[in-house]
């Protein structure tokens, strides 16, 4: 399967575009010379980000920890949702994860809300 390249988000720079790696296991990766020919830098390391899925013992803890959503998070605003997929509504998505972010610091911010039964962070890109 040939990469797919995304459109540039700044037209007129050279027409630079991100070019997305073909998946490995499930995982969207990017190119991060083109993104840094095109943002910089820093803007390419805050697109990085990564992804959590949380997966609590009961459903109330997962209503719980919604209260994160829009939380700040090691300098990151956190988006979380309920994953649509669970069908016993105990497993939610953390997105806005700082690329440091591992799945032990994840599952020590979610033991608050109750006890966690899984936790699985992976890297993703930010449209």
């Amino acid at each position: 399967q040939a990469p797919k390249a995304l459109k540039p988000a700044l037209p007129g720079r050279g027409g630079i575009a991100p070019v997305l790696v073909p998946p490995r296991r499930g995982v969207t990766q990017v190119a991060s010379q083109p993104i840094r020919a095109q943002y910089g830098a820093l803007q390419a390391r805050m697109l990085a980000t990564r992804i959590g899925e949380v997966r609590f013992e009961d459903p109330e803890a997962a209503g719980l920890a919604m209260a994160l959503d829009g939380q700040e998070y090691l300098g990151h605003q956190l988006k979380v949702k309920e994953d649509l997929t669970s069908q016993d509504g105990t497993k939610i998505l953390v997105m806005g994860l700082p690329k440091e972010c591992g799945w032990q610091d994840l599952k020590d911010l979610m033991r608050e809300f109750g006890d966690v039964a899984f936790v699985q962070v992976r890297d993703r890109i930010t449209p």
